[in-house]
């Protein structure tokens, strides 16, 4: 008697932790189904991709641009470049300068009417110039200086006049240069001020830096 209650004691054992197996693996599957349901997958809307955030594009990256620079000052400045680059790479860029401010005496009516006029011009202490004398509108004409700004030949002209050169003249003209821009993509903070705080020694460069969206460049 006591046999049959202990395998009767046994079976129902065995039935009780079957059915609490059975039941937690229901469970488990259960749960994956309804994880993996995609019948309960909804995608986002336009609104919602909106409000996270997530349309925006990518900011553009940034260049900075600084010139341009004759061939004599280029070593000098790109020297200057990489020391705020940071160890970035600089690149460059060929541009043509066409702009040009001319102080002269406007033309003489012949050759020995010019060479009378430079000895005068001479003997008030001005030692720099040339005459035109190529075929045109300028010919005999006394060149006494080309400048790259305004600001420069206007103080120039003020002080030749101021010599008694009374009249000297200023008038833009065209002169072809090639010339370099250096170009740094992706420019660490602040670099566009200590570009910048180097005006008094490149007087003639500027400083520029926005997306770098078409800016074509040479390594350097």
């Amino acid at each position: 008697m006591k046999v049959l209650a202990t395998l009767l004691l046994l079976v129902n054992l065995a039935v009780f932790a079957y059915l609490q197996l059975d039941g937690l693996g229901r469970g488990d599957a259960d749960r994956v189904t309804q994880q993996l349901n995609p019948d309960q997958l909804k995608p986002f809307t336009h609104a919602q991709v909106k409000a996270m955030g997530l349309d925006k594009p990518a900011p553009p990256m940034l260049c900075l641009d600084w010139g341009p620079f004759a061939e004599g000052e280029k070593a000098r400045a790109q020297a200057a470049f990489e020391a705020i680059a940071e160890g970035r790479s600089i690149g460059n860029k060929a541009v043509e300068v066409t702009t040009a401010f001319w102080v002269y005496v406007p033309p003489l009516p012949n050759k020995a009417a010019a060479d009378k006029k430079m000895a005068e011009l001479k003997a008030l202490g001005i030692a720099e110039m040339y005459l035109v004398q190529d075929n045109g509108p300028q010919k005999f004409a006394i060149s006494l200086g080309l400048f790259r700004s305004e600001e420069a030949a206007n103080n120039y002209l003020a002080s030749v006049i101021q010599l008694g050169v009374k009249s000297a003249r200023l008038a833009p003209r065209t002169q072809t240069l090639s010339q370099t821009v250096l170009l740094l993509r992706d420019p660490p903070p602040g670099a566009l001020d200590r570009v910048q705080r180097l005006k008094a020694d490149f007087p003639g460069a500027e400083a520029k830096q926005g997306a770098c969206n078409g800016r074509a460049a040479n390594g350097g």
